[in-house]
């Protein structure tokens, strides 16, 4: 309940995924993390689709994450946001390093 309370999904922990909008689905996506960090969280487009909530809560999991000498990989187009939450970036275009 507390990675739930964590998120902001505490008062839908008795909700099946089908009734949950896709914005708490990602919530509970965080809420598993936080359950079990990994060493390693691969992230794809994490604040697509997020209000600001959602997003702020995306780059403090990342930040936990790496806190625990763990890594984080993001693939977005949001450059400006990827470089608030990394302390290094790789830039690719048409398969090819551009930085």
């Amino acid at each position: 309940m507390r990675a739930l309370a964590a998120v902001g999904l505490d008062g839908a922990a008795e909700r099946r995924a089908a009734q949950c909008s896709h914005g708490m689905r990602r919530r509970a996506e965080f809420a598993r993390v936080l359950l079990s960090p990994p060493t390693l969280l691969l992230l794809d487009e994490p604040h697509s689709a997020l209000d600001a909530d959602a997003a702020a809560l995306v780059n403090e999991m990342a930040l936990q994450v790496t806190e625990r000498a763990g890594g984080v990989v993001i693939a977005s187009h949001d450059r400006e946001r990827v470089h608030e939450m990394t302390n290094r970036t790789v830039e690719l275009s048409g398969g090819t390093l551009v930085s």
